[in-house]
């Protein structure tokens, strides 16, 4: 797909036409979950342990139609392209969300 975290991120953002809002919301969760990643590739392949960063509780609200199902299928892209999209844990009480994460 692409080169680079950033250009992933950008291309992700035109595949599913996020509006400056939605951007704002996938770029934060993306960013907090590729530095999570970047953390953990570092201890794997050095003995030097850093801090770990620190794990993002993220809230999307908003009435219908306003594309939290798209930031989460965003985010989910992002995740899938590097094999982990099955790290993420989403909760999602009731709507339809909660019926597309089961």
């Amino acid at each position: 797909m692409a080169n680079t975290p950033g250009e992933l991120c950008n291309q992700i953002c035109k595949l599913f036409n996020l509006n400056v809002k939605q951007k704002n919301s996938f770029i934060i969760a993306s960013n907090a979950w590729l530095k999570l990643h970047d953390w953990q590739i570092q201890k794997s392949y050095s003995n030097n342990i850093s801090e770990k960063p620190p794990q993002l509780q993220m809230l999307l609200t908003g009435p219908s139609g306003t594309g939290k199902t798209h930031v989460v299928g965003a985010v989910s892209k992002v995740m899938s392209a590097y094999g982990c999209e099955h790290h993420i844990c989403y909760l999602a009480p009731t709507g339809g969300i909660a019926k597309i994460i089961n």
